[in-house]
């Protein structure tokens, strides 16, 4: 078995042009054996050029950049990337409708406020360098609403389509989408139970059941899953 010391540390660019916040989060990162930091960027021209020169593994991007904005970089680095395995964070402190949005257009996969803990930090790129999508408590609502005021439309291959976001049909039952609209508000298991007049208990199970459904490793992805799909209306 491939032991924690020979696995590979996941490769981090960061893209921000503030200098306080960005030697904070080299610093912070540099002490995480599982993260190697191997460039920055302080604007966004600066970023495409690094971004595709380094290709790393995570890129944290500010969304508020000099030059071309942190959704355009993404947009960019995507377009001359195509084939590219790596993942995108954006960084900010921004929770309007446009930027959220926007950014999940432009292909990012998690959306992430400046406001959070560092430690945090950590987890999402983890989470996303597996593979997982990411949306910060602060702005699930943005994305819910969205989903919520734009009707699906046809694709050329008959499946409907809440624009990017790919609609599918999950079996979940009236109480579980109930349960995980509650999810994606950011309720506990305990605030679910008490607005759904249930048991914790049964919240857990259904909870469980979601997970199960939906092929989410956790509250979080299957949040995302839904938020997504249209799933949660």
């Amino acid at each position: 078995m491939e032991s924690a010391s020979s696995i590979s540390p996941i490769r981090v660019v960061i893209v921000e042009d503030h200098e306080v916040v960005r030697f904070g989060l080299r610093t912070y990162l540099e002490h995480q054996d599982c993260i190697e930091v191997v460039g920055e960027a302080v604007d966004g021209v600066q970023a495409v050029s690094v971004l595709v020169d380094t290709v790393p593994d995570v890129s944290l991007i500010d969304i508020d950049l000099p030059g071309m904005s942190g959704v355009d970089v993404v947009g960019k680095v995507r377009s001359l990337l195509p084939d590219s395995a790596m993942r995108y964070i954006m960084l900010t402190v921004q929770t309007n409708d446009e930027f959220v949005m926007s950014s999940f257009s432009a292909g990012a996969d998690a959306y992430v406020m400046k406001t959070s803990d560092l430690s945090s930090l950590v987890g999402v790129i983890q989470t996303v360098h597996a593979g997982a999508a990411w949306v910060d408590p602060a702005v699930a609502g943005v994305v819910l609403r969205y989903l919520r005021q734009r009707p699906p439309v046809l694709s050329s291959s008959g499946k409907q389509e809440f624009d990017q976001f790919e609609f599918v049909h999950v079996p979940l039952t009236e109480r579980e989408l109930e349960v995980l609209e509650l999810i994606v508000a950011g309720k506990s298991n305990e605030e679910i139970a008490s607005q759904l007049i249930i048991s914790v208990g049964t919240v857990k199970t259904h909870v469980r059941n979601i997970l199960g459904k939906l092929a989410a490793k956790d509250r979080t992805e299957a949040a995302v899953r839904a938020l997504r799909s249209g799933l949660v209306s």
